[in-house]
């Protein structure tokens, strides 16, 4: 149980699970394809703060506001892990390509199905924190 949050299983949505299943695979297959799987998740943090920042009101009791400042950057991360992928020798371009293009659709996935819950076959258990 994780005492801070009263949290005991997480039930996740079957978009939740294919994503962190892909990332697992990719990851258990060759270590460095974290760069890869992980990219499309920070590339489009950034870009989807860097607009709603611009939209979202800037009342700190809307709890969008609080989430974008939170979450906002300048985009470094983002570079500096292009960069990382960019000086990786052990690529092949296609095989990068199409697995960025499988994680950000992921991603997709995750931000329109990724709080359906039905259809699930298995819950993520917390880590008790305290």
């Amino acid at each position: 149980m994780c005492k801070a949050w009263h949290v005991n299983d997480i039930a996740v949505g079957e978009y939740v699970l294919r994503y962190t299943d892909f990332m697992q695979k990719k990851f258990n297959e060759y270590a460095p394809n974290a760069l890869i799987v992980t990219y499309a998740c920070v590339k489009l943090w950034h870009t989807l703060t860097s607009e709603l920042v611009k939209i979202v009101p800037k009342d700190k009791s809307n709890p969008y506001r609080v989430w974008v400042d939170a979450m906002h950057s300048n985009g470094a991360t983002a570079r500096e892990q292009a960069t990382l992928i960019d000086k990786h020798y052990g690529f092949d371009r296609e095989t990068a390509l199409s697995m960025f293009r499988i994680a950000m659709q992921h991603e997709i996935d995750y931000f329109n199905y990724g709080g359906e819950i039905k259809n699930t076959k298995r819950a993520v258990h917390a880590y008790d924190y305290t």
